[in-house]
């Protein structure tokens, strides 16, 4: 079967973009999985669709110039001395959108989407898009998908706790009765520790059966699995104190050692493939090790664990959508001198107290300025309770 590239209408540099998509792109975009959405669907879709193909083209362009270390690319001016390739083809690919089509082909379009949708319910559930957990995972994406399943449902639990904890502190402001929401919350949290708790006897099963096999790739893929898997029991376990003491954190130093070694195996061996094959950095959509890493730094108040994680984010210079792994460590670095200022030698949790510890986080990044702004909140002093909001500028 010839390459796609080959069968594709259009200039030497469209041509050159598209096999840079079908031979880099796509691949980073599955990251450490295999994507039938990146490495077949788009890739077919840019014979019949202009619109997909134009936005191919362009981000083709912009990721080349990504791995090549071009950082104007972050740049509201970025593609003015370019030609203005990248740019061109991403208005190419909105004029296509927003172009009139015709009502035949409107309801072609439609009745082709619901046809599919309808041949793919039967698979989700066998490939984990569901509440059901199998005793055995049959493969590592049906492991990936049913832990994403159950993560995004812990994280609407945990925005709602987040809420509630806001409305308890502003009823106890206006002197009303807080909300008691205390017996829901452990139900809950019960709920879903039972659930991690099943996905890793399956998820362990799994690598029992088919751990020998996996190839480097899918070894990194279950170490990312194990990384999710981890930070999901910590969160879980500090849930119900979560907004009222950091130090409930401590517990769990082991647990973020874990997340740092794993982190570390995964970097190593993509720092080995990018050695081999002369690549520049990585960029991906999945959120695999910048956040994590972000996590332990910030959470983790031993002083030698979250400061490997801070040197691993400057070790393995990765995108994760907006997390850029060198700014992340900057913002890392910020919380940590902050935290551990006018405290002496730190050895150990225990020597950050509770007052010292900042928390309501908030981390925007504007690559185009290279900038990341930080907000937080820390207590006054270690004899006032009141928690003044601060906001600071990290730039790289």
């Amino acid at each position: 079967m010839p390459s796609p590239i080959f069968e594709m209408r259009g200039s030497d540099e469209e041509r050159r973009s598209l096999d840079f998509f079908l031979n880099r792109t796509a691949s980073q975009l599955s990251g450490f999985w295999d994507s039938d959405l990146w490495g077949c669907s788009i890739l077919r879709a840019t014979h019949h669709q202009p619109a997909i193909r134009h936005a191919v083209l362009a981000l083709a362009s912009l990721h080349e110039r990504f791995e090549a270390g071009d950082r104007s690319v972050m740049n509201p001016m970025w593609d003015k001395g370019e030609g203005g390739f990248a740019l061109k083809q991403y208005n190419q690919a909105i004029q296509q959108l927003i172009k009139p089509t015709s009502e035949g082909q409107q309801a072609v379009d439609m009745l082709g989407t619901r046809v599919m949708q309808l041949k793919r319910r039967p698979r989700d559930a066998e490939k984990g898009f569901g509440p059901q957990i199998p005793a055995v995972f049959t493969s590592l994406e049906q492991a990936r998908n049913s832990l994403d399943y159950h993560w995004n449902g812990f994280i609407d639990f945990l925005n709602e706790l987040e809420n509630n904890n806001r409305y308890q502190k502003s009823s106890e402001t206006r002197g009303q009765e807080p909300l008691d929401a205390l017996g829901k919350t452990e139900a809950v949290r019960q709920e879903y520790f039972d659930v991690f708790e099943r996905w890793l006897v399956s998820f362990q099963a799994l690598l029992q059966n088919h751990g020998k096999s996996l190839d480097s790739r899918g070894l990194q893929a279950a170490r990312t699995l194990e990384i999710s898997h981890s930070l999901a029991m910590i969160y879980l376990n500090v849930t119900v104190n979560v907004f009222s003491d950091e130090t409930a954190w401590d517990r769990f130093t082991e647990h973020f050692e874990r997340v740092v070694t794993l982190a570390a195996l995964i970097i190593r061996s993509s720092n080995c493939d990018k050695f081999t094959k002369k690549r520049g950095p990585d960029f991906t959509l999945d959120m695999n090790i910048v956040a994590p890493l972000y996590a332990v730094a910030h959470k983790c108040r031993h002083p030698v664990i979250r400061r490997k994680a801070v040197s691993l984010l400057y070790a393995g210079p990765r995108q994760e959508g907006v997390w850029d792994s060198i700014l992340t460590a900057r913002v890392a670095e910020r919380l940590i001198r902050i935290e551990e200022a006018g405290l002496g030698n730190v050895t150990r949790c225990e020597d950050v107290p509770d007052w010292a510890r900042i928390s309501d986080v908030e981390v925007k990044f504007d690559l185009q300025g290279r900038l990341g702004t930080v907000k937080y909140s820390r207590q006054r002093s270690p004899l006032e309770k009141v928690r003044d909001t601060v906001m600071e500028s990290v730039r790289w």
